[in-house]
């Protein structure tokens, strides 16, 4: 079954569809057309109608959206299965690797997860620029009829700081190394990756840009959630909640 298909399919129940969603919408416009008013205020005034209706239809009301104390909560989701198998065949290296798209079992998985009723209220998704992460985002964004956007402090963290590793093996060495090393880089170590510290302050830091929305789906990398909330090992599409605002600190490090 192709994933259009699967949408629209019993084993797949959004509580709003794109359909009529989008129907909606359009009847938004034709009315408002009809009052003669303003393109700006047409426009403005049709989004503020079109997320209203999508709201109520997926069962939540304003108080849902927000975390505890009125923080932003936060739904992560780690990026589903990426098929290296093209970008190993171009030879690529470094940051070349992370070009890889998703496998068909990932786009499936992705999917499945764009169900998910964790992700209902969410105002707009925020992606890592990684292909992995952006597909996954892109499919979770046309079955929820949300907007991305790009964030560059959303990357993996980075296992070659010169950018000149050429496998999976070479980027799993230095992941052994950082673990030892409770993720900081010695300064004699001939590897060159990137300080948890670091992970952590430059993810926070693109996040923080989205403080006006009380809830946002952030699709991003494993190391990068581990440094907001500590999980041993999250699946492809795995899900994590945070309430978030700008005094929340890195989780604790943790062997895995």
């Amino acid at each position: 079954m192709d994933s259009a298909a699967w949408h629209n399919s019993k084993e797949c129940r959004l509580p709003t569809g794109n359909q009529h969603g989008i129907k909606r919408k359009a009847d938004f416009s034709k009315s408002l057309f009809n009052k003669n008013s303003g393109k700006g205020e047409l426009e403005l005034y049709v989004g503020k109608l079109t997320r209203t209706v999508l709201r109520r239809e997926r069962g939540g009301n304003p108080s849902d959206l927000a975390g505890e104390n009125g923080m932003q909560r936060i739904v992560f989701i780690r990026h589903s299965e990426p098929d290296y198998s093209f970008v190993t065949e171009r030879k690529y290296q470094g940051h070349g690797l992370d070009l890889a798209q998703l496998t068909e079992n990932g786009i499936q998985i992705a999917e499945n997860a764009s169900c998910d009723s964790r992700l209902n209220n969410a105002e707009i998704i925020v992606s890592s620029p990684y292909t992995r992460a952006l597909q996954t985002a892109a499919i979770i964004s046309k079955n929820r009829q949300l907007d991305i956007k790009i964030e560059l402090g959303l990357h993996e963290w980075m296992p070659d700081l010169s950018f000149q590793y050429s496998s999976k093996a070479e980027a799993s060495q230095a992941d052994k190394l950082c673990l030892e090393y409770n993720g900081v880089c010695p300064d004699d170590s001939e590897i060159r990756f990137e300080n948890f510290e670091n992970v952590f302050n430059r993810a926070k830091n693109a996040l923080l840009r989205y403080d006006k929305y009380k809830k946002i789906i952030v699709v991003t990398h494993q190391i990068v959630i581990r440094r907001f909330v500590f999980t041993p090992d999250i699946a492809f599409c795995g899900i994590s909640e945070i309430d978030f605002d700008e005094s929340f600190s890195c989780a604790e490090f943790k062997f895995y």
